[in-house]
């Protein structure tokens, strides 16, 4: 038991919502009634809720709100600026590359990446985590 209430204390809440969207068409006729109307008109058709749907779900909305809210500097967001907990320190030290010396592992300095590729990986992960 104090096991398991141990594992429900370091792990990482989830939280899951749904949401319904819905879309108008510009202009709403009974196609029964007046069939005239339907030559010429826009209406809402399958195409157009898939367009909706797909503009909501898009990587470059998704971006732009990262963006103008800074998603990606707020640890609920991006991962890698949360402190690690106890467990995960603990589980670290047991993997063993972390036994290898870091002379191993690379000559002289790792490779960096360009800071502006490093910002675009940074939303990327907070893209992801999204979906």
């Amino acid at each position: 038991m104090i096991p398991a209430i141990l594992l429900l204390q370091q792990t990482t809440r989830r939280f899951t919502a749904e949401t319904s969207v819905m879309i108008e068409a510009s202009e709403t006729n009974d196609v029964l009634t007046d069939r005239s109307m339907t030559v010429g008109h826009d209406r809402l058709t399958e195409a157009t809720v898939q367009t909706e749907a797909d503009l909501i779900a898009s990587a470059v909305l998704a971006r732009r709100v990262i963006d103008k809210l800074k998603l990606e500097q707020d640890p609920e967001f991006n991962i890698k600026l949360r402190r690690p907990k106890p467990i995960d320190v603990f589980f670290s030290y047991l993997s063993p590359l972390h036994w290898i010396p870091a002379s191993w592992l690379s000559d002289g300095e790792p490779a960096q990446a360009a800071p502006d590729i490093r910002a675009s990986l940074e939303q990327s992960r907070v893209i992801r985590a999204f979906r």
